[in-house]
């Protein structure tokens, strides 16, 4: 009967029920990350129920958007269905999402470790790893995160130079839009405007939408959706000298994504000229590694 609240408390986001509990357990994540161990004797009994699935059940794969690669069971013949991984190459709270090519459904080219190698095969996107602009250009990663958990959403930019360095990075907590693809045009919007805010006219943008890049590439102000964001960032565009949009999978695309991810915490607008915050670093070095 426990186990059935439980699952009430993870599916039935409707109920009063979930949103009492919700409001005054776990009101930033889901029952499955609640850590209070102090309450009512409803909720101590949940807790006890809850920590007996959280044994033996496994997340569903997906599109790995629900799931933390380290902190969540997802492994079907793992004992605790966890994951040994290097934290230094990616964050203690990375989504299953990055290890996904959202436009295929199949893993990207990635190695992880449990015991023993698994190959995670086959990536449609056109690049992989990131590389650094020519001489004289800059590039700019951006992304864009719909935030499940609350009504929020992040937009995300950094600008590096042919070196590899940081020039500056953005990163603003905005209201969640209707779509995942508005989120994205509107990443690309930020990007443009930061990178003529901070001077940089001769851009290479890079985004890991497939979709958003194909509009940009088309300058396909029709679509009914975006348009009205299409017109602005090619309005914006003219005081560019040089500028071209390419895709680039996620995997090339981390430290975007990383930035994107830790909007969920941040004030609405951050900005850093010449670095990126301590946790964000470590992103910025694995990209430069040959």
């Amino acid at each position: 009967m426990l186990a059935k609240q439980v699952w009430r408390l993870s599916h039935d986001t409707d109920s009063l029920f979930y949103k009492v509990f919700k409001a005054k357990y776990f009101p930033n994540r889901s029952v499955f990350n609640a850590r209070s161990t102090t309450g009512s004797f409803a909720w101590k009994s949940i807790l006890r129920s809850k920590n007996l699935i959280e044994r033996h059940a496994r997340w569903g794969v997906g599109d790995g958007k629900s799931i933390q690669i380290f902190q969540d069971a997802w492994l079907p013949n793992a004992n605790d269905g966890r994951i040994l991984f290097h934290r230094g190459v990616l964050a203690p709270d990375a989504s299953m999402a990055m290890l996904i090519d959202p436009n295929s459904g199949w893993w990207n080219n990635f190695v992880a470790r449990h015991g023993q190698q698994m190959s995670l095969v086959r990536s449609t996107t056109t690049s992989v790893k990131w590389r650094p602009p020519r001489e004289n250009l800059v590039k700019i990663n951006f992304d864009g995160a719909m935030f499940r958990e609350s009504d929020g959403a992040g937009l995300d930019v950094v600008i590096r130079n042919s070196e590899g360095e940081v020039m500056a990075a953005l990163s603003e907590k905005i209201m969640k839009p209707q779509s995942a693809e508005l989120v994205e045009i509107m990443a690309a919007c930020c990007a443009v405007l930061f990178s003529s805010e901070t001077g940089f006219h001769n851009s290479v943008f890079e985004g890991d939408s497939t979709t958003i890049i194909k509009l940009l590439q088309a300058r396909n102000v029709s679509h009914s959706q975006s348009g009205h964001i299409l017109k602005d960032i090619l309005s914006h565009l003219n005081s560019f000298q040089s500028c071209s949009f390419s895709h680039i999978g996620r995997q090339g695309n981390v430290v975007a994504y990383a930035l994107a991810q830790r909007a969920r915490l941040s004030f609405p607008l951050e900005v850093w000229m010449e670095s990126v915050p301590p946790d964000i670093s470590s992103f910025v070095q694995l990209d430069l590694r040959v």
